[in-house]
């Protein structure tokens, strides 16, 4: 909405392309009408458009892009071979399509080839005298599987496998963890991750004992997470889950929204970072985003202990367009929301 004084004229006019300012011309106070093009990237992007002297700023966020999943990442088989099923998870709608990378793998189910389905597969008898490996690769997820030769395959009886510990439980910074896994010489087993932010410190596949080493991300959600570590072997029992949880932070600030005049202020808010869990001793660290050019952040800084009270400067400019106008800062999952009068 625009006002002025009825005898005022004034005109629009769009800065990008994907903008579209209706009228382009008037005189006194009127509804100023915009239209925004689809955006076909993924990336957020920022327009704008003018009434007269006064710059509207729009920021529309990308297209959601199709992501995939497939379950398990990785198998391993004996010599005689057999077959498997894969769960591919993704949005309805979002194309697939299952292939192998060698011949002893056949595709022998390929479900719908979009959205959620299964594709099942068909491991053909080994009978070199090497462990051989195939991937079967859906929507450029690959899986991993693993086949050892019926003239060195090792008999239940001797491939007796025990993982330790089965259970991590991490803070929200990044962490290294190692998985022990005994077994005899020979006997064959694979490693996964069943999460995007687990990741694999040492080869996804070997024989014999092996330190599983694995590394998490940084988590600041509030609450928790958790996902497997999916250790396979091909004898009757077929492997073991090691679940790892990570905890993230609690964030507060000083106060949530505040009012200031025209002529614009320097301020700073208080931030209060704690891990959920109480035995970590690094308080959360944190990054506070602007999303109006007319409040600018001008320093933050994070505790260095739990509980230490960390903080954001801020300044806002003078507004000079006549009608108020709303920005918020971000810090990590609060949100302070600044009101600002007009001139």
């Amino acid at each position: 909405m625009l006002t002025t004084r009825a005898t005022c004229d004034w005109t629009t006019s769009a800065a990008d392309a994907w903008v579209t300012v209706q009228p382009a011309s008037g005189a006194g106070s009127s509804t100023i009408t915009y239209v925004v093009a689809s955006n076909e990237s993924s990336a957020t992007r920022v327009g704008h458009f003018k009434v007269q002297d006064i710059t509207v700023t729009v920021a529309q966020a990308g297209r959601a892009q199709c992501t995939y999943d497939v379950s398990p990442r990785a198998a391993t088989f004996s010599g005689e071979g057999g077959n498997g099923t894969l769960h591919v998870l993704t949005a309805a709608g979002c194309p697939w399509k299952a292939e192998s990378n060698v011949d002893w793998i056949g595709i022998v189910l390929a479900g719908p080839g979009q959205g959620q389905g299964d594709v099942g597969y068909a491991v053909s008898r080994n009978g070199g005298a090497t462990m051989r490996t195939g991937v079967v690769s859906i929507a450029g997820v690959q899986v991993l599987l693993t086949q050892i030769p019926v003239e060195t395959q090792p008999s239940p009886a001797d491939c007796d496998y025990q993982v330790s510990p089965t259970e991590f439980v991490l803070h929200w910074h990044q962490t290294v963890g190692e998985v022990n896994l005994a077994t005899r010489g020979g006997c064959p087993w694979t490693v996964t991750s069943g999460a995007g932010w687990l990741g694999l410190g040492t080869p996804g596949q070997g024989t014999g004992s092996a330190g599983i080493t694995f590394t998490s991300t940084v988590y600041k959600e509030e609450g928790s997470r958790r996902a497997p570590l999916q250790v396979r072997w091909p004898f009757p029992t077929a492997g073991q889950n090691v679940w790892v949880t990570q905890e993230g932070c609690l964030f507060a600030l000083s106060r949530t929204s505040q009012a200031v005049s025209a002529s614009g202020a320097s301020d700073r808010i208080d931030v209060f970072g704690d891990p959920v869990s109480a035995s970590c001793p690094i308080s959360c660290s944190f990054t506070a985003v602007s999303n109006a050019s007319w409040v600018r952040i001008t320093s933050q800084g994070t505790g260095t202990g739990m509980r230490d009270t960390g903080w954001v400067f801020y300044t806002i400019d003078a507004n000079t367009t006549g009608v108020q106008r709303t920005a918020t800062i971000t810090v990590e999952t609060k949100t302070l929301t600044i009101t600002q009068a007009g001139s």
